[in-house]
């Protein structure tokens, strides 16, 4: 190991494991921890998941090799910071194993008094609850993030935090704060930071900004906006050449095409995601994206085909623990079947999407139920009460700030009082 440091540095830098593995048997205990954590760390930011956390795994079994407890924890500390990046990456946000790596951390954090170390350990349990619920306990600990990086005072960490709680707001439907803290991030987004983020944060926050304000837009009313803002953000996933970051993309970019209609363009991107994913095993996006597919192809025809990989997906979806989705793939398989015309069917997914939003404070899809709800009274000749739904809905759109969604309820409600005038 001491030949390697000093006659081949060169090595010791490119191959890290390499250099740990020797440490490790030359009794150079704490060397071999750092070099497996750097190899890790390298990994990480070539999407090289399950390579990264077979390298953490021989450095957490070494720390009980270490003679300093104090040492230990500190390390281990890290050791699960990058471990819990690791698991987000393969098996999803919401996996058990991200919760036990990120509370463990944030233990240390409160027992040691870290708080230099606490930023990434609530950046990832925020990941965890945003994507598993409830809604208001990830608002809380973006807006702890955001305050600790305000004290900091780093534009990394600020881009990250503002990113976070804006699409936090985002899901629990309040348009206007989503919308100053999305932009926000995208502002502070320091091009020649992007390999600091893939590094420490595992993806770059202007992708994933970009494709986050997208949806806004379209729930905005700004059609256009939305398109071109998902465009950009797909070019950026692929000038990066980030696998994570360009999955996330493409797989919110089609769930944006869905949002606006444009059928191809959501059979083109969930196509590509599950390319991109499967090829790097990121479970999380190999579901979301089978969902989606499911809906292209249940809208260009194949209905039969198109709603069983609907279900597919959700299953996938499932599996990984995330609740987040869960309404909004509730509603595509509500809206495949409106199209049939099977209404109580449709009402039924329509009731199950309400329930699982409720469940979990996903609130930005509550005004599109509502609209859809009335168009299922409308047509089981219950028309009266589709009025009401309407309205309701026009209503809360309008609270939100969803003025696309306020725009086709409108329209529905002005077809329906004609129909009756008639």
């Amino acid at each position: 190991a001491e030949a390697m440091r000093t006659a081949c540095p060169d090595l010791v830098g490119e191959r890290p494991e390499i250099f740990a593995h020797h440490c490790y048997a030359g009794g150079l205990v704490e060397d071999a921890i750092n070099a497996w954590a750097e190899a890790a760390r390298r990994a990480l930011a070539r999407s090289a998941n399950v390579e990264a956390l077979g390298h953490l795994d021989k450095a957490i079994a070494a720390l009980s090799e270490v003679q300093d407890a104090r040492r230990a924890v500190e390390l281990e500390l890290d050791l699960l910071i990058a471990k819990g990046s690791a698991h987000i990456a393969l098996e999803g946000y919401a996996a058990s194993p991200v919760e036990r790596c990120y509370g463990r951390a944030r233990e240390i954090c409160s027992q040691l008094d870290f708080a230099a170390k606490l930023s990434p350990v609530l950046r990832g349990l925020q990941s965890f609850y945003q994507v598993r619920g409830p809604m208001e306990t990830a608002r809380e600990l973006a807006q702890q993030l955001l305050q600790l990086a305000e004290a900091e005072n780093g534009p990394p960490i600020l881009v990250q935090a503002h990113r976070r709680l804006g699409w936090c707001m985002f899901c629990l439907g309040e348009f206007d704060g989503a919308r100053e803290h999305l932009e926000r991030a995208i502002t502070l987004y320091d091009r020649d930071q992007t390999a600091e983020h893939l590094a420490r944060y595992g993806a770059d926050p202007a992708v994933i900004g970009l494709i986050n304000v997208a949806w806004l837009d379209w729930y905005a009313g700004r059609t256009e906006q939305a398109i071109a803002r998902r465009d950009r953000a797909i070019k950026l996933g692929r000038e990066i050449a980030h696998p994570l970051s360009l999955a996330y993309a493409l797989c919110m970019g089609a769930a944006v095409a869905q949002a606006i209609g444009d059928v191809e363009t959501v059979l083109a991107d969930a196509t590509e995601t599950l390319a991109v994913a499967e090829d790097r095993g990121f479970s999380y996006w190999i579901a979301w994206a089978t969902a989606l597919k499911g809906w292209a192809i249940a809208a260009q025809g194949r209905r039969e085909d198109g709603l069983l990989l609907l279900e597919d997906g959700l299953m996938q979806y499932h599996a990984t623990g995330s609740e987040l989705f869960v309404p909004h793939c509730r509603m595509l398989m509500a809206d495949i079947l409106a199209r049939a015309g099977r209404w109580s069917e449709t009402k039924d997914a329509l009731d199950q999407a309400e329930a699982a939003a409720q469940r979990i404070q996903v609130r930005f899809i509550l005004t599109e139920l509502l609209w859809r709800r009335a168009e299922v009274l409308a047509n089981c000749d219950e028309v009266d009460t589709a009025l009401e739904w309407l309205e309701q809905a026009i209503a809360l759109a309008r609270k939100q700030g969803a003025a696309g969604i306020e725009r086709l309820a409108t329209a529905e409600l002005d077809r329906l009082k004609r129909r009756m005038a008639s």
